[in-house]
Parts: C-alpha cells; sequence; structure tokens
C-alpha cells in the first residue's frame, strides 16, 4: 500500500488529482488502508479545489486509524475546506478539536482565527494572531516592542485612562 500512495502523492502533486482517486479508490472500504485512502484523497480533490468532494474523505480518514501526523494534516485539511465552503461553525470546531489535541501547533493557529473572524470574534482572532507573531518573529523592529505588545495582546480594549 505504501507505494499505491506514493504513486497517488506524486500524482496530485503533478496535477493529476482524478488519477490519483481512480488509484486509491480500490483502498477506500479496505479494513487496514481505508483510512489511508480517504486522506489522500481528501488531498487528492483539495489540491483539485474541490473541497465539497474532499470533506466527507476527511471526516472518513479521521475515523480510523492514522498516524499523528496524517490525523494533523486530515484535521487541518477539513477545517480549511469547511472554512472555505463558509461552514464557519464547524470549521472553527474543528480546529479547536485540532488545537486541543497538538496544543503546541502554530501552523493552525492562522486558520484556527481566520475562523474565529468568521464566527464574529475578531478580537480573539487578533490576539492569537499577536500572540503567534510575538512567538515566531524574527523582526527587531516588533521585537523592541515585544513587552508593550504582548500586554496588549490580553486585552485590546483595555485602556489606562485615569
Amino acid at each position: 500500500m505504501n507505494n499505491i500512495v506514493e504513486q497517488a502523492i506524486t500524482l496530485y502533486r503533478d496535477g493529476q488529482s482524478n488519477e490519483a482517486v481512480g488509484l486509491l479508490s480500490g483502498y477506500l472500504t479496505d479494513p487496514e488502508w481505508g483510512s489511508l485512502a480517504h486522506f489522500h484523497t481528501a488531498f487528492a480533490y483539495d489540491r483539485q479545489g474541490d473541497e465539497k468532494k474532499a470533506i466527507p474523505h476527511y471526516r472518513q480518514a479521521l475515523l480510523g486509524s492514522l498516524n499523528r501526523k496524517d490525523r494533523f494534516d486530515a484535521l487541518l485539511g477539513l477545517g480549511s475546506s469547511l472554512r472555505c465552503l463558509g461552514e464557519y461553525v464547524a470549521a472553527t470546531e474543528t480546529f479547536e478539536l485540532l488545537l486541543s489535541e497538538y496544543p503546541d501547533s502554530q501552523s493552525a493557529q492562522p486558520f484556527y482565527a481566520m475562523c474565529l473572524y468568521n464566527t464574529g470574534r475578531g478580537k480573539e482572532a487578533c490576539q492569537l494572531l499577536m500572540k503567534l507573531l510575538l512567538a515566531t518573529t524574527d523582526n527587531q523592529e516588533i521585537k523592541a516592542y515585544q513587552a508593550a505588545l504582548a500586554l496588549y495582546a490580553e486585552d485590546l480594549d483595555q485602556t489606562w485612562i485615569d
């Protein structure tokens, strides 16, 4: 099966998503390899911009056994696809699950922030992005204000007026 997966990855990376889906289709119901086949089928659909077809495959993949990295990627792909289709609440819930399972993930945080924004939680989104920026930037001009920005990120509405 690893050879089939490698072939499928090569196909969808080369823009041949339909061929990858066809290659994987025979393994979707396989008890041992079905989750992995659904996972890469979802990726193939995502690569061609067909999130509607990708979503059920992400969900099916997540019901089975995936290694830690593939589970992370499946949750990220599912959340991102849901968000692209305007299913903001479901996307937010997916990213909250992802971040509960992978709390140190920085790559998921911008996607989650977009979902927060889309669900009317712009303040939380901005705070999250500010904290992420402070944790990841090498920009010395921003770092010069790190203490102040970290304080502001805790409560964007706080003022210091007497």
